[in-house]
């Protein structure tokens, strides 16, 4: 009788903690996850450079710029994608990689934070985008490794 009783509190409580733990069930749509995103970021040590994100149709859409003497110039094109359950972020660099787009998976998010790693990828393995608070945005470009290589962009909001 008392391996029932067990199995009938043991059981009910593996399977929520199977659940609250397993983060491959929950679906990210880059939408509602990463709004805060949304708007145009003037780089703050290089006041010529953008970055703009809008809301796309399944995606976000973003792209780096630069602004001299009234004319734009792409740097990369940029989107956050869903597929299945997590979310990827894609890099198209002009001038780099063949013209071929990068990949990134999201391996890390907070409600402020995200990172995505692509660690075949020889620079940048991993891009961490932080929400700083006061319309401030903050891309930590790295190696992924402790102390290794990489540079953070601060960002500050002058659209929305």
């Amino acid at each position: 009788m008392s391996d029932i009783v067990l199995a009938a509190i043991v059981i009910p409580i593996l399977s929520i903690m199977t659940v609250a733990f397993n983060t491959n069930d929950v679906k990210h749509d880059p939408k509602t996850d990463l709004y805060w995103m949304i708007g145009t970021w003037q780089n703050t040590a290089e006041p010529n450079t953008y970055e703009k994100w809008d809301y796309g149709l399944d995606a976000l859409n973003g792209k780096a710029y630069t602004v001299k003497d009234g004319k734009e110039t792409i740097l990369e094109n940029l989107s956050i994608t869903s597929q299945g359950h997590s979310l990827f972020y894609h890099a198209t660099v002009l001038g780099q990689n063949d013209g071929k787009t990068v990949t990134f998976k999201l391996t890390q998010m907070g409600n402020n934070s995200f990172t995505f790693t692509n660690p075949e990828h020889d620079f940048p393995k991993e891009i961490t985008y932080i929400n700083a608070g006061n319309n401030e945005l903050k891309a930590i470009v790295s190696d992924g490794q402790p102390n290794g290589k990489g540079f953070t962009v601060t960002m500050k909001k002058v659209v929305d």
